[in-house]
């Protein structure tokens, strides 16, 4: 007994001497103690562990060299434990696009899986032929792969850029893995030109973090000799996100580091504030194209959907009611769904088909030439994460749905789902509060309807008299 202690001593020093000193975190370069690792003493039953997971972002000078890209340059590595661990040995990069030619670029992909074989390191480079793309939605989509040859005892690593023309997307970042993590750090490479605002979420606090004005006299734009603030921030012995059946999203409660634009500094001294307010927010989108202009323009479609439906002799109510009915049985969501239309209302009645935004923005603009009162209420889904009040960023958004006034009494409405009663949203919507965009202002609406719902579940049971028989016998 007292030997079997002391092995088991034996072992847990060992485990903690080969990860305390782990690693030359560079690609490439694995430590027999990374592969000899069997558990990680602070999760002992962990199926795998990030090692550590590094990543950077660096203003770059674009192509044509007349301004700046964002550069996010990431290397991870993770420890498989397990055999249920490998299902943890994929990547997944998202990108974006905006639709109008501008694209976010994934570039210089390399991962590979190393294991102990014959008394040496063995290692297995992923082949490009073996990336896919997937498409997420009308302006996202995600490059993927699993890591070849992984099996219980493998470390796998991979390491890839991303390069963007859009500010507004600096890359955030997830401290928190749904395994355990050694050690998680983020580097952001500041600029004059830009700045930004960032929240911790799901954090008391950093293993460090440090903020340093760097001299880099060869560092030079429009004639103008500018520094860089490289802020540090990391963490260690982070314990893994188990997600829970009946949490929202798990973006709400993951220690992670969010980032958005607050300012433009131009070269001729102007200032462009992009942290806006509430109602600057809603100002915008009423005169977006693909967002209240929409609506506008839906209004002669509208009228010629109208001209087809009979509602005569009903009040208010049952006409909003005999609208959205029609509406969802005579339309189908096309899969997308966001804030923005991307079809014009014409494309929109011809193919039946369209995105969330289309098709609710278009419902409002129907209820509205019906003489009933609707206006779009912005939301994030719960996929996407809750909306921070104190932040008044579009991005927070990824959803439109309708709210339906009739005679003092309000519904919220959706048109995508033909199944839902007419006064329901999806249970991907309700999550906290949504943003009503109307010409009084921005006010905040509870996404949560209060009536009860019920869910049936129906079990068709099949008696074998033969086999019943037969186990009776036993």
């Amino acid at each position: 007994m007292v030997k079997s202690i002391i092995l088991t001593q034996l072992i847990a020093l060992f485990s903690i001497s080969c990860y305390s000193q782990l690693s030359v975190r560079e690609l490439g370069v694995i430590t027999p103690n990374e592969l000899e690792m069997k558990f990680y003493d602070k999760d002992p039953d962990a199926e795998a562990v990030v090692l550590f997971d590094i990543g950077e972002s660096k203003f770059v000078m674009n192509p044509e060299e007349t301004g700046f890209e964002l550069q996010f340059t990431r290397i991870k590595r993770m420890k498989i434990f397990k055999r249920s661990g490998i299902e943890f040995a994929e990547a997944y990069m998202p990108y974006y696009e905006d639709g109008r030619g501008r694209t976010e670029r994934i570039r210089n992909i390399e991962a590979s899986s190393y294991n102990l074989e014959n008394g040496g390191i063995s290692k297995t480079s992923l082949d490009i032929n073996n990336i896919y793309e997937e498409q997420i939605n009308n302006s996202w989509k995600a490059k993927k792969f699993t890591f070849p040859n992984v099996k219980e005892g493998s470390v796998v690593e991979f390491k890839y850029e991303l390069v963007t023309p859009f500010f507004f997307n600096l890359q955030d970042w997830e401290f928190q893995n749904s395994v355990p993590t050694i050690y998680s750090e983020y580097i952001v490479r500041m600029i004059p030109f830009y700045e930004y605002v960032y929240l911790l979420q799901g954090g008391n606090e950093y293993s460090f973090k440090n903020s340093e004005e760097v001299d880099r006299t060869s560092r030079r734009f429009a004639g103008l000799e500018y520094k860089e603030l490289v802020n540090t921030f990391n963490m260690s012995d982070i314990p893994a996100f188990r997600d829970e059946s009946f949490i929202t999203s798990r973006d709400d409660y993951i220690t992670k580091l969010d980032f958005q634009l607050s300012k433009v500094n131009e070269l001729s001294g102007a200032r462009r504030e992009i942290m806006t307010t509430w109602p600057q927010l809603v100002e915008d989108l009423l005169k977006e194209e693909k967002f209240g202009k929409y609506i506008k323009r839906s209004k002669k479609s509208a009228e010629t959907l109208l001209s087809q439906i009979n509602l005569k002799g009903k009040n208010d109510f049952q006409n909003a009611k005999q609208l959205i009915d029609y509406f969802k049985s005579s339309f189908s969501w096309d899969g997308y769904h966001g804030k923005y239309a991307s079809k014009n209302p014409k494309e929109l009645m011809t193919k039946k088909s369209g995105s969330s935004a289309e098709i609710n923005l278009f419902l409002v603009a129907l209820l509205r030439t019906a003489g009933i009162e609707a206006h779009p209420v912005i939301l994030s889904t719960r996929s996407h994460g809750k909306v921070h009040e104190g932040y008044p960023f579009s991005s927070l958004f990824n959803y439109v749905v309708a709210l339906v006034n009739v005679n003092g009494k309000s519904f919220l409405a959706d048109g995508t789902e033909p199944l839902l009663a007419y006064n329901r949203i999806p249970i991907k919507c309700m999550n906290g509060k949504g943003l009503l965009v109307s010409d009084n202002g921005p006010q905040w609406v509870n996404l949560y309807s209060g009536l009860r719902s019920l869910n049936n579940k129906i079990i068709n049971l099949e008696i074998d008299a033969d086999k019943l028989i037969a186990n009776s016998s036993v």
